[in-house]
């Protein structure tokens, strides 16, 4: 690093240039948000007590065990749009800076691929929970100043899974699957404040890249128990994440003029420095209940265990996030309408798992909704449906500090398609 700065321009690089993008994500913070699953798409992510879906590679791989013949699955958004705003994202020159930033999500969520054999039923299966990808730029007019953020983010989380089931008789089955996690993200921004009338400077931009990039495995085990013809219990615990390998490449250019036209410049840059992302223990239980055929209901409950890593040990850029434990519920339902046509629907509250007690920052508690249609045949399965997620969550107002409200907004179609051969 090599900085020639004045203290007081150096405050404000400190206070604005280097503040994180607010920048909208689907990671731990908020565990399994994005519709994920052939039906438990359209069923608010409900899925730990299903038996018989492709999508229990994810959920359950119990459920996995009384899936017949060889099958292919594949849902995902054909298209979703998200924005997040806050009135006050920060406050500079005695002005509030309001903040809205949006982005899109267009590729395939889930593909799983399943074959049975005489005991065991085996599944190979693709599955991105979270990916992101983020446009956006913001200009602010103050008395005194113009400042401006520019702002280009992709992230994405890929899960490749094998897994294995079978019936143990009695009403129950068992299963497993062994997950390789590839996590990355990729941001670059650029940040400038050009004062109307200058007091310590003239202009001030600042330019910065990231790319990260980890690679991690967990396992996910399950349990089923259909106990009677009119219910069904699942468990499902998720091994916490072991690292194999993490990098991340970061450069951070500033360069100021100052009131005598004097450019100086601070520059950091980081190659192939150790990065980690660590996804720690979930447990979900779930229920399948028929009150009253051909009605169905589907109730998850999750707890994710507390957790905190350092994301670049060492370095000056790393940050160590402070995850707390969290509950997550996701309650579906299912209404046969005709014998190959049903309607499906399900509900979500998913909060924060930042610790709020340790100082956390732009937290946001999420609720969902989702609906589709789904056809089915011997043979063949299409579903079809729309989800909206919201939060009222809280920002750090950067300069002063305060916490300021914000609100997120998700809204997506989606489509699944399965095949028995």
């Amino acid at each position: 690093m090599r900085s020639r700065l004045k203290p007081a321009v150096a405050a404000v690089i400190s206070a604005f240039l280097f503040q994180p993008a607010i920048v909208a994500r689907a990671d731990i913070k908020n565990r399994n948000l994005l519709p994920v699953g052939e039906k438990e798409t359209f069923r608010g992510n409900s899925g730990t007590g299903v038996s018989g879906s492709p999508g229990s590679a994810f959920y359950n791989p119990a459920g996995l065990a009384s899936l017949k013949g060889v099958q292919l699955s594949a849902s995902g958004s054909t298209y979703m749009y998200f924005d997040k705003t806050t009135d006050k994202f920060a406050v500079w020159d005695g002005t509030d800076l309001a903040y809205k930033e949006f982005g899109f999500a267009s590729i395939p969520g889930t593909l799983v691929a399943t074959w049975a054999g005489e005991t065991w039923v085996y599944a190979f299966s693709i599955i991105s929970p979270g990916t992101l990808t983020l446009r956006n730029r913001s200009a602010w007019d103050t008395p005194n100043s113009r400042v401006m953020l520019m702002q280009m983010s992709d992230s994405q989380e890929m899960w490749f899974g094998l897994s294995a089931a079978r019936e143990l008789g009695d009403g129950w089955s068992a299963g497993a699957t062994l997950f390789g996690i590839y996590t990355t993200l990729s941001s670059i921004s650029t940040r400038q404040i050009k004062p109307t009338t200058p007091t310590i400077f003239r202009l001030l931009v600042n330019q910065a890249f990231v790319e990260s990039t980890v690679y991690n495995l967990a396992a996910a085990l399950g349990v089923m128990y259909e106990a009677h013809p009119s219910w069904r219990l699942g468990m499902r615990v998720t091994t916490p994440s072991v690292k194999l390998s993490g990098k991340t490449d970061y450069l951070s250019h500033t360069e100021t003029v100052g009131m005598l036209g004097t450019p100086n410049e601070s520059e950091t840059v980081l190659e192939d420095a150790d990065t980690n992302y660590q996804i720690p223990l979930d447990v979900s239980l779930g229920v399948t209940i028929w009150p009253k055929r051909p009605f169905k209901l589907f109730l998850d409950l999750s707890h994710q265990s507390e957790v905190s890593y350092d994301t670049v040990p060492g370095s000056a850029i790393s940050t160590r996030p402070e995850y707390a434990s969290t509950m997550r519920y996701n309650l579906g339902g299912e209404l046969v309408m005709t014998e190959s046509t049903s309607w499906q629907w399900g509900l979500m509250y998913n909060p924060s798992a930042l610790d709020a007690s340790r100082g956390a920052e732009n937290k946001d508690d999420f609720y969902g909704a989702t609906t589709g249609m789904f056809y089915e045949t011997a043979n063949t399965r299409l579903g079809a449906g729309v989800f909206y997620i919201w939060s009222n969550g809280e920002v750090v107002t950067v300069f002063s500090g305060e916490k300021s409200p914000s609100q997120t907004r998700i809204i997506g179609a989606s489509l699944s398609t399965g095949y028995r051969f």
